[in-house]
């Protein structure tokens, strides 16, 4: 299966999480959030400056490629920043957990790679 596939599968079982899993869920993702967006933040500043592309208003007359090359690379890594940053947040949590002996290595690998979630935290009802 897809990793896209087996992540949307994992964001649409979210809402099936025990309450206390899915407070934890939510607050790994938006530690996934601000590492990301730091990280683009940092990215952009740094690929301006090698764009040779001015940090404040100035014009950008004669420098359209460069600002669409920018702009190119800004877009290309958005997604692969914030899967990066998924993984290192979920796979720190999941070698955590398989210390504590909560994950198996496979259900840490899993929970990394593509946010799915181990059996025991599912709802009994969902």
């Amino acid at each position: 299966m897809g990793i896209l596939r087996r992540i949307g599968r994992s964001i649409g079982n979210t809402s099936k999480l025990q309450r206390k899993y899915y407070l934890l869920t939510t607050s790994l993702g938006w530690l996934v959030v601000i590492i990301g967006a730091l990280l683009i933040v940092l990215l952009m500043y740094k690929t301006r400056l090698a764009f040779g592309l001015p940090l404040g208003s100035a014009s950008l007359e004669g420098r359209r490629i460069q600002f669409l090359g920018w702009i190119g690379v800004t877009l290309i890594s958005i997604p692969v920043i914030f899967y990066a940053s998924m993984v290192f947040v979920a796979g720190a949590f999941g070698l955590v957990m398989v210390l504590r002996g909560k994950f198996t290595m496979a259900e840490a690998g899993a929970y990394a790679l593509y946010g799915e979630f181990p059996q025991y935290w599912y709802r009994q009802d969902a």
